[in-house]
């Protein structure tokens, strides 16, 4: 019998293996599938058989659905956004209000602090206090690594690493599309009459 038991708790160990179960605790929804004709995800609630579809400007404006993924597929979709950032018409003034918000990280061992001019992502290890500087491409493409992340800093790091595969820069996420918008430029007219 006591065999049994090691062989059994071997097994849900592998299982759980990188994925803390405190994090398992706030993952509500998986992406099932992806439909490309509707351009829609099939997400699924956890521990049921109830499933919805999705565009990914649902998922990405509704903040229970983000924050209820795992964090790589939280990542996926920051990828894909950012991908498809130019084709989605995201008025911000649609944005439905929500019940929960989460403005802290409520997982993960690891925080976002900051991005720098080039892009790169810094966070911290809560638990040691080591602090990181990292492209966001490697960040999302390491399994291990983004599945320490909530899953909002994931999605984050997601849009980002989606950014940078795309050429797109960062100052444009927060225009979202706009056209005209005003330029400032500074003329240096020193040493002319």
């Amino acid at each position: 019998m006591k065999l049994i038991k090691n062989i059994l708790k071997k097994v849900f160990e592998n299982k759980l293996k990188g994925f803390s179960q405190q994090s398992a605790n706030f993952i509500f929804y998986k992406i099932v599938h992806f439909y490309e004709k509707e351009n829609k995800y099939l997400l699924q609630c956890i521990n049921t058989s109830a499933t919805f579809l999705a565009t990914i400007k649902d998922i990405v404006f509704d903040m229970d659905i983000l924050h209820g993924l795992h964090p790589v597929q939280a990542c996926y979709i920051g990828i894909e956004y950012a991908t498809n950032m130019k084709k989605i018409d995201s008025n911000l003034s649609k944005k439905k209000k929500k019940i929960n918000s989460y403005p802290y990280p409520r997982y993960g061992i690891f925080r976002l602090r900051y991005h720098d001019r080039k892009q790169n992502v810094s966070f911290t290890n809560i638990d040691t206090g080591e602090v990181f500087l990292m492209d966001p491409r490697d960040i999302a493409f390491s399994e291990n690594l983004i599945q320490e992340f909530d899953a909002a800093q994931s999605f984050y790091i997601g849009l980002l690493a989606g950014l940078k595969m795309n050429n797109f820069s960062v100052k444009n996420i927060l225009v979202f599309g706009k056209k005209n918008t005003p330029v400032l430029r500074l003329i240096n007219n020193i040493g002319k009459s």
